[in-house]
Formats: structure tokens, C-alpha cells, sequence
């Protein structure tokens, strides 16, 4: 506990002490009044401190359930004495979370006056707005008394750890707005069976029971004869998501053109991740982290806690992660990679890469570039859905 007396208490010592003096000599009843007042008044503070802080418990309370970036969260901070004494002229001061605090340039702190508290308590709360993805962190609470008149003051540090973690917001993207012009020249179909999308792996005779929609007309020309499409699953191929975690591409600390690619990572985790059993999720970050397909529930619970906590710490470039992991890429892989940078040295890459397997860049924050079907500008969520 740290006490702080303000310099007018001293100097109010010295005149209670000099009354005393003044009345034993004038023998003054209305002297005699100023003493006891004076002293009355010098030991308020004492008597501040001597009650402590015997009994005084705070608990802050979290919304429950998951909570995604750009959401509002309502923090209930209860404020209990479980003392009979009462607490007078409390003021508890409670920090903003760090990230939050970077986000919104708030550096300021949450002041609660309590004039008078009893056994029964009371309870505050208060909103953080449009919070932002990661881990929220709380460690104490700043509780602080005075007496009275204000000749001191009392601080102590309460311990109250707490943690939220809040998850990157996402939207759900058609399958079919995943695969560009030249994926469809190369037999990608919109036969949907259920969760199912297929691509034509070849024809077969026709058979009774064959939907006309199947039959490939042109084959059926030059054979004479009906001849169906065969199909086998576009998914079930490999589909890698890279998210580009490159330090020098960012702003240090919060940087909104991050906060969208980790978004775009998050939307194309849970709208391929609910039927594609073939997916990794992989960071050029510091760590250079990597999710596997496992099951559905555990993949995409492993790859949004992956996307809440990622940085953009990466030491190693996008185009050098590619050469490094990609230099043997097979037409059964398809890349999502979602980046806010691009040059003409790596779009062409891009370029030569699309005929040895399926690229799709999501290039945030920027517009579409040239005739490139393969790279997309993604400016917000909603161009996903576009």
C-alpha cells in the first residue's frame, strides 16, 4: 500500500499545535472550538489509513461465448467490501487492454468514483468498442482512498489477471468463386452434388438413368454414339492457404491491411474447411506455424486459434517460402495466397506457376492487376462474396 500526504496536512499539524497553545494561554472558548475542529480535521486522514483495505474484493466479469474483431464487448467490473466498516471516497481505476489501447491510440484509463461503500457493494460497467483480433489482457485494477478534505491519499494494487481471446471475423465464400477462367478451361464444372464439386476427369458411354445434362455432346458427335461425363471431386485435391506474415510489408504493431489477410485466411479456412479434407493452412512467420488437416472440428478450431494470435513477424519473404517449399509443385495442389504486396517478378511466377497447378492470390488492399484471373483485390470482406 503506498501513501501520499499532501504538504497543507503539515502545515495544518502546526496550527492545531499552536492553537493548543493559544487556548492554554487566552483561555478562549471560541480558541478552544478552533483546536478541537483543527485536530478533529488532522486526524481524518489517520483514520483513513488505519481502516486499510481490510475487505475490499473486485471481480470483473467477461462476456462469454466467442467473440470475433469489430465486435463490442461489455466488461462488468463488480466492487465488493466484505468489511462492516465502510469504504469512503474510493476510486477504482481500471487499464484498457494493450491491444486495444494500440488499435484505438486510447491511452487513457477508466476511472470509477465511490463515495461510499458498503457490505452490499455495487457494479460498473463499461464498452470497448470495435475490439480488435488477438488475446485481450487485463493484470490488476488501481484502487485508490482519500479522506475528506483530500490531505492523503492511499494507493494498492489489486491483482486481477483476465484474458479474452478474439477471433479474426470471417465470411463464408462460394466454392465456385475460388477458381478462375482457367481452372474452367481445364474442365472445372458447377456440378454440385451436396458439398460436392467435381471436375470432368473423362467420359464413359452412356448409360440408362445418365441426365442429359451429362452428356458430352461434341464426343457424342464424333463417336457416334452417347457418350457421358465422368467427374471426380475438385476438392479432394490438395489446397494449401499461405498467408503472407512478411515484417517489412506491414506497419509495426496494428496494421489494418493485416488484419484483412488474416480475415481472408480465416474465411477461406471455414467455408473450404467444412467439406475439404486435403487443406494445410502455413505462415511465413517468425515461426513459421502450420496447420494440418486433422478432422474438420479440430482443423478449423486449430487454424482460427492459429489466426487470433499470428503476427506479422515473418523474417522471410513470400517468394522465397514458394522456391523454398513449392520448387517440386504438382498439378494436385492448389495455392491460395493472400499477400498486399506484388511485383511484376513474382505475378509472373504466378503466371508460369498456373500451369503446373492452380494458384489464386488474394492481393488486400489493392485493386485487380491487368487480365490476371488468378489475382483478385480484396479491398473488404464483401468482395469475397462478389
Amino acid at each position: 500500500m503506498e501513501i501520499k500526504f499532501k504538504r497543507e496536512i503539515y502545515l495544518l499539524i502546526l496550527a492545531v499545535i499552536l492553537l493548543f497553545f493559544w487556548a492554554g494561554i487566552m483561555e478562549d472558548p471560541r480558541v478552544a472550538n478552533l483546536f478541537w475542529l483543527g485536530l478533529l480535521m488532522t486526524l481524518t486522514p489517520f483514520l483513513t489509513i488505519m481502516r486499510g483495505w481490510r475487505g475490499i474484493k473486485v471481480e470483473r466479469i467477461l462476456p462469454e461465448g466467442r467473440v470475433f474483431s469489430g465486435d463490442r464487448l461489455r466488461i462488468k467490473l463488480n466492487i465488493k467490501n466484505n468489511s462492516l466498516i465502510p469504504i469512503l471516497w474510493l476510486k477504482v481505476l481500471e487499464k484498457y487492454p494493450l491491444k486495444y489501447s494500440i488499435k484505438h491510440h486510447l491511452f487513457s484509463e477508466i476511472t470509477i468514483p465511490i463515495h461510499f461503500l458498503t457490505k452490499k457493494g455495487t457494479k460498473h460497467e463499461y464498452l470497448l468498442q470495435d475490439v480488435p483480433r488477438g488475446k485481450l489482457k487485463w493484470d490488476k485494477v488501481e484502487l485508490y482512498r482519500t479522506d475528506l478534505l483530500g490531505f492523503v491519499e492511499t494507493k494498492k494494487e489489486l491483482p486481477l489477471s483476465d484474458e479474452i481471446t478474439v477471433y479474426p471475423r470471417f465470411v463464408y465464400i462460394p466454392i465456385d468463386n475460388l477458381y478462375n477462367r482457367d481452372d474452367e478451361k481445364q474442365g472445372v464444372t458447377k456440378l454440385i452434388k451436396g458439398n460436392d464439386y467435381s471436375q470432368i476427369s473423362g467420359v464413359r458411354e452412356y448409360q440408362r438413368g445418365d441426365k442429359l445434362s451429362l452428356i458430352h455432346w461434341k464426343v457424342s458427335a464424333k463417336k457416334n454414339t452417347l457418350m457421358s461425363k465422368e467427374f471426380y471431386p475438385l476438392l479432394n485435391q490438395e489446397n494449401h492457404i499461405i498467408l503472407d506474415c512478411y515484417s517489412k510489408n506491414y506497419q509495426e504493431n496494428y496494421d489494418p491491411q493485416f488484419e484483412l489477410a488474416v480475415s481472408v485466411a480465416a474465411s477461406l479456412i471455414n467455408s473450404l474447411g467444412r467439406f475439404d479434407k486435403n487443406l494445410t493452412l502455413k505462415f511465413n512467420n517468425k515461426s513459421g506455424d502450420v496447420v494440418t488437416y486433422k478432422n474438420k472440428t479440430y482443423f478449423i478450431k486449430e487454424a482460427m486459434e492459429k489466426l487470433a494470435l499470428v503476427e506479422h513477424n515473418g523474417y522471410q519473404t513470400l517468394e522465397k517460402m514458394l522456391n523454398e517449399q513449392y520448387s517440386y509443385w504438382h498439378r494436385g495442389v492448389t495455392l491460395f495466397i493472400i499477400t498486399n504486396r506484388l511485383d511484376e517478378k513474382l505475378i509472373g511466377k504466378f503466371y508460369q506457376g498456373n500451369g503446373k497447378g492452380r494458384i489464386k492470390v488474394f492481393l488486400v488492399g489493392g485493386e485487380k492487376i491487368g487480365d490476371y484471373d488468378f489475382i483478385k483485390g480484396v479491398k473488404s470482406l464483401k468482395d469475397l462474396s462478389g
